[in-house]
């Protein structure tokens, strides 16, 4: 089983910088996010997956996080850049309403956290005008 959030993320990021030919960097700062859609879908073995739910009513639409992400920009010659950069975006509000239950995702003796993580691994290609 697999379950799909689709939202609309909005960065606000303040970056710290520091190297002269290498740079270092840091960046932090707020993020807001909208739910698109939120699916659930099951995979039989050695079958095609299918959606079996979509609970995006069982989630509040918007979420607020904090985002923090380190990295170094490496030149490549005179006007190219490649940048590696891990960001971490941690979800400050419960995204699950109160009360709603849904079967499918519940396992007995097992608490939920409703809040959202998010890690990510960016490689970027940079040409400088």
């Amino acid at each position: 089983m697999s379950i799909n959030f689709d939202y609309l993320s909005i960065p606000i990021l303040l970056k710290l910088s520091f190297g002269q030919n290498i740079q270092f960097f840091i960046n932090t700062g707020p993020n807001f996010s909208y739910l698109f859609s939120q699916s659930i879908f099951y995979k039989p073995k050695g079958e095609k997956s299918y959606k079996v739910a979509n609970e995006r009513v069982s989630y509040k639409p918007f979420d607020i996080g904090v985002i923090l992400g380190v990295g170094i920009s490496i030149p490549i010659r005179n006007r190219f850049k490649i940048s590696l950069e891990i960001k971490d975006n941690l979800g400050l509000m419960n995204v699950q309403k109160d009360n709603i239950e849904i079967p499918i995702l519940s396992f007995p003796n097992e608490s939920h956290n409703g809040n959202l993580n998010t890690t990510s691994f960016i490689v970027g290609f940079c040409y400088r005008l």
